[in-house]
């Protein structure tokens, strides 16, 4: 299921919510503060920061469900997808509880767009809005052309986030397959890693294929199972 958004037909995808990130030892405090801003009838501006694998954009869009969740309203802004339409994008904003601004780096060095989110930023703090921001560097390192900008971003707090360990992205495709109902077993994850790709993109892929195919066929998901899902791809 997803919930479909009115901006250019974004839709948030249901599988990334609080609950299927995984935090391990770095992240769980991030995951509290986020939760509790949402839930706070109050101004807070968050800045994430981290490479592209870190899971930003499953917090911000995590983020955004839990508000649809609280009776919020909450807009979802995936600047990549929505470069080529302009910042007319954020007509409406204003309305909104809860800005989620993911991969601001595209839109920088662009007069127009530099200077709606200086406004945004603005608006937000007089309505008493929550803001978060996403980047792959922290807000103090980003120079806009636009100096007031820059200036705003390292209002508030920011984030971190480090990418999972090898170690850390198998105990994440766990979790994601037992939300899903099934069991990926050690075995299964150590066949994975022989013969795939270590990036999370990639092994999330995998795990979607894995899911498809033990419903289509009824069957468990062992090493016999997957090397054949993976030869039959």
């Amino acid at each position: 299921m997803t919930r479909q958004l009115p901006l250019l037909s974004i839709a948030l995808r249901e599988g990334l919510r609080f609950e299927s990130f995984y935090a391990g030892e770095h992240h769980q405090a991030l995951l509290t503060h986020l939760q509790c801003v949402i839930a706070k009838d109050a101004h807070a501006q968050i800045f994430l920061w981290g490479d592209e694998e870190s899971g930003k954009s499953h917090l911000l869009e995590a983020s955004c469900l839990l508000a649809y969740e609280e009776g919020l309203r909450a807009g979802y802004y995936p600047l990549r997808q929505m470069l080529e339409h302009g910042p007319a994008v954020f007509s409406g904003s204003e309305n909104y509880d809860l800005i989620c601004l993911d991969d601001l780096d595209v839109v920088l060095k662009n007069e127009q767009w530099e200077r709606a989110i200086f406004n945004m930023i603005n608006l937000a703090r007089a309505n008493r809005q929550r803001l978060i921001i996403s980047a792959v560097v922290k807000p103090r390192d980003i120079v806009c052309d636009l100096p007031d900008l820059t200036s705003r971003l390292p209002w508030g707090t920011s984030y971190q986030l480090i990418e999972l360990s090898d170690a850390e992205k198998a105990e994440a495709i766990k979790l994601r397959a037992k939300q899903r109902g099934f069991v990926l077993s050690d075995a299964v994850i150590d066949y994975i890693y022989n013969h795939c790709p270590r990036n999370f993109n990639a092994l999330i892929t995998i795990l979607d294929r894995l899911d498809q195919a033990s419903l289509s066929d009824q069957r468990k998901v062992t090493v016999p199972f997957v090397k054949q899902v993976l030869e039959d791809n």
